[in-house]
């Protein structure tokens, strides 16, 4: 899962003071959003992990950086995810793991677009490069783009992003980005990859202020088909 873009800390006023918590009425540009988290470098909290295992979840994007060939500019950065379990339920078992991608993007109209990104083993190539919503309100879903992942030239599995807009506040939306991923083995039997089982599903909660102005990682949620499931806040 390529996910660039991290931000800071959340706050959760509406889970603090429930009076708090309202559905607004206004839109935010979730690209727009987007944009400024990925275009400087930030890191999230550190959030707190309960599930099948305790410990810590933490992610982060560096600057971005540009690099031409034959008179081609590139844009990339590099996203890291740097997680620590413990103390897991059997039969899952715990451990450290720092998890880093190279992300390729455009700027379309100044406006951040992911498009390629690689790891140590994969590449991901979008489809079409990811679009998020402009003028988004409470209740809106959608798809923002799907990923083939390849090993060695060998196709090894899709990877979907969509979205639902939630309720926070009267002047914030949460929105709550949902990556479904489809090992190849699965799309083996199937003629859609919508018609197969994600062997991992992963929804990271941002908190988006007024017109999309900000946006911060507020909680990180994953569950597997293995019956592995986490919350971190």
């Amino acid at each position: 899962m390529l996910l660039t873009g991290c931000g800071g800390g959340g706050e959760d006023w509406a889970s603090k003071d429930p009076s708090a918590k309202a559905v607004s009425a206004n839109s935010f540009d979730i690209q727009m959003a987007w944009t400024q988290l990925n275009t400087a470098p930030n890191t999230s909290p550190t959030l707190t992990v309960t599930g099948s295992c305790e410990g810590n979840y933490v992610l982060s994007n560096a600057a971005i950086q540009n690099s031409e060939e034959s008179g081609v500019t590139y844009h990339y950065n590099r996203s890291n995810v740097n997680s620590s379990y413990f103390n897991c339920a059997a039969p899952f078992q715990g451990g450290a793991n720092y998890y880093t991608s190279l992300n390729y993007f455009v700027l379309e109209q100044g406006q951040y677009k992911n498009y390629y990104a690689f790891d140590d083993a994969y590449a991901f190539i979008w489809r079409a490069m990811a679009s998020f919503p402009t003028s988004a309100k409470v209740g809106d879903t959608g798809v923002i783009g799907i990923i083939d992942s390849y090993q060695n030239n060998a196709p090894a599995g899709v990877d979907e992003w969509s979205y639902v807009i939630e309720e926070d506040t009267s002047s914030s939306v949460v929105l709550n980005l949902i990556v479904k991923a489809y090992d190849a083995s699965q799309l083996a039997s199937v003629v859609n990859y919508q018609d197969g089982t994600p062997y991992k599903t992963e929804q990271f909660r941002y908190v988006v202020g007024p017109s999309g102005s900000t946006i911060k990682l507020r909680t990180y949620d994953r569950k597997d088909a293995s019956g592995f499931t986490i919350h971190a806040q």
